[in-house]
């Protein structure tokens, strides 16, 4: 279970409008409603944080470079900004690219081009060498809420208002793949670290997964967070596994390859506004207005535990019982009592230190020679736990839920055929109409052309 590893409050008096981190520096960044750009360490020994500059009006985003040399921010003042993360003063260099509030930006890999999204339905790509705009990749047909580069750098996702997640090409300035399965604004769209995965979270609190390279709808994790809106999302660096952010104050964990909840983290008392990862996975990032927490998961250290612990149990030690998440003990400890073993599944050893063999409970041990002639109804029949009930009826719920999200993902592919198809048909219509008008028009025109009369 995730736990409360740090939380870093601001000392300026104004209320976090976004967060993001420095994997490579082990730092965070985040930004105010006051347009105060800060530098946060998650080292204990660095408690005080860098102040790089401020913005105008409120902070909207905040995205860091691969080296973690660099900061971009984004406001409602119409700029995109770029810092040095320095100690001494400094001039970002400000870019003046768009007429209306931005709500997203990003840094390539290579930190030579500089994204960003606003409200006036563009995402556009700057040169930050030459520190001037370059292209303009326009297609929303409403506000952009978010975009981001891909790994490589090759690809920028694209999301906004018009409830569209749309895939461009960075070198040609083309779209290159347009996806119409959000129901609902969409909020944060991010790139796994393999760039083969597209993940988009919407304001109507569901999550989509795309293959980057086939553009098929890989999952989709419908009422993610019940009700609440998704503000963000972010996959682990090495693990299939994404946490999600919601207006719910809670971050959600789930594991890709099981498709299923994996935990929910509680902590915030405000409306959550970002999420994200350190380098190694081992820490998690969210943000509120009021607080900046880290979660450490210990997801390295755990897989080592468990492999310790099948070791030693194989070797004849007995453990303690482990809690799960639902704070029961795992399924087959709770049939140790009906199986005849101990807590750990393994029967105490022997004098010798060995492992030694248990008799089997009188339920399931060979009936004796006089019990034959016993009659049956008085044959001891196993009683089902009522803890083993629960597990399958677990079981049978999640597997429901499973089934009820892929019915949704299909039906929803089918209602897009079916546009596709009804769009087809018009268009066939149409062209079929056309040509039977032209084969009028021909019929009813004499053969020689127009034939001059005459007049007595």
């Amino acid at each position: 279970e995730p736990r409360l590893a740090r939380s870093f409050l601001s000392d300026h008096g104004s209320r976090f409008s976004a967060c993001g981190s420095l994997p490579s520096r082990q730092q965070l960044v985040t930004g105010a409603h006051d347009g105060v750009v800060m530098v946060w360490s998650m080292d204990l020994g660095r408690p005080r944080p860098l102040r790089l500059g401020s913005h105008r009006t409120a902070v909207t985003c905040v995205a860091g470079s691969a080296s973690g040399a660099r900061v971009a921010t984004a406001s409602t003042d119409t700029t995109v900004c770029v810092w040095g993360v320095q100690a001494a003063k400094q001039a970002p260099v400000t870019f003046r690219v768009h007429y209306s509030p931005v709500r997203a930006c990003d840094i390539s890999p290579d930190e030579r081009l500089v994204l960003s999204g606003s409200d006036d339905k563009l995402v556009k790509l700057s040169s930050l060498p030459q520190r001037k705009f370059l292209a303009s990749l326009a297609g929303h047909t409403n506000w952009v809420r978010t975009a981001v580069f891909s790994p490589s750098g090759a690809s920028v996702a694209s999301g906004g208002d018009d409830k569209t997640v749309r895939l461009w090409d960075v070198e040609r300035h083309e779209e290159v793949r347009a996806w119409y399965d959000c129901t609902d604004s969409v909020t944060c769209v991010r790139f796994d670290c393999q760039d083969s995965a597209v993940a988009a979270c919407t304001r109507d609190s569901t999550i989509n997964i795309w293959d980057a390279r086939s553009h098929l709808l890989r999952q989709h994790y419908n009422c993610a967070h019940g009700c609440s809106g998704i503000v963000q999302a972010a996959f682990h660096p090495r693990r299939d596994l994404l946490v999600s952010a919601s207006a719910d104050k809670t971050l959600r964990l789930w594991d890709l390859r099981a498709g299923r909840l994996r935990s929910t983290i509680a902590g915030h008392k405000q409306n959550l506004l970002a999420c994200c990862w350190d380098a190694d996975g081992d820490h998690l990032v969210s943000c509120d207005s009021d607080v900046v927490n880290m979660w450490s998961l210990f997801v390295g250290q755990a897989a080592r535990r468990s492999s310790g612990t099948q070791r030693s149990a194989s070797a004849g030690a007995v453990r303690g019982p482990a809690v799960h998440q639902e704070g029961r003990p795992p399924l087959s400890q709770r049939m140790a009592p009906l199986l005849g073993t101990t807590e750990g599944g393994i029967v105490p050893g022997s004098d010798d230190g060995g492992p030694k063999q248990q008799p089997l409970p009188s339920a399931f041990a060979p009936p004796a020679r006089g019990d034959c002639a016993r009659p049956a109804s008085t044959q001891p029949q196993p009683q089902p736990r009522p803890a083993m009930q629960a597990d399958l009826a677990e079981a049978l719920a999640k597997t429901v839920e499973g089934l009820v999200s892929q019915m949704g993902a299909i039906s929803r592919s089918l209602e897009g055929l079916e546009r596709r198809l009804a769009s087809t048909e018009a268009v066939t219509r149409e062209v079929a109409e056309l040509a039977a008008l032209r084969r009028r028009e021909a019929a009813s025109a004499p053969p020689g052309g127009p034939v001059a009369t005459a007049s007595a």
